[in-house]
């Protein structure tokens, strides 16, 4: 086992180009780490838009919420806020609308504020600072 399951959240980015004449190359070790960190965690990789593979692990004793309703669930995502990933996609998709940042930008992890807090009161956070800039 490379590594024991992380005490913190992170996220993990490994880079590599697409098409067979990169396989097995320099240009694709960045993702070559990432496909055997999540094998050996027990991540998913699944096929996304352009080309791209996304990989989400799910740990125990996390609750799961998805569009502020928590799905009964033994694993949940892991997340600085309660990981609700549906919540989030809308906030980013209004905040990148409004020229706003994205909302790691403006609900930084490193913030202790925001550990655990509600998706569902990030967005009514999101709502008011669009409709201070006049786009609500």
């Amino acid at each position: 086992m490379l590594l024991s399951r992380p005490s913190a959240d992170w996220l993990i980015v490994g880079l590599g180009n697409p098409g067979r004449q990169y396989a097995g190359t320099r240009h694709n070790a960045g993702f070559r780490a990432l496909q055997a960190l999540a094998a050996d965690l027990g991540c998913r990789i699944d096929r996304g838009k352009f080309q791209s593979l996304l990989g989400t692990c799910t740990w125990e004793g996390r609750r799961l919420v998805l569009g502020g309703v928590e799905i009964p669930w033994d694993c949940g995502l892991l997340g600085h806020s309660d990981a609700d990933v549906l919540t989030h996609a809308v906030m980013d998709a209004f905040c990148g609308a409004a020229k706003l940042g994205d909302i790691g930008k403006l609900f930084p992890d490193s913030d202790p504020r925001y550990a655990g807090i509600s998706s569902l009161e990030l967005l009514r956070q999101v709502a008011a600072l669009l409709q201070e800039d006049g786009h609500a």
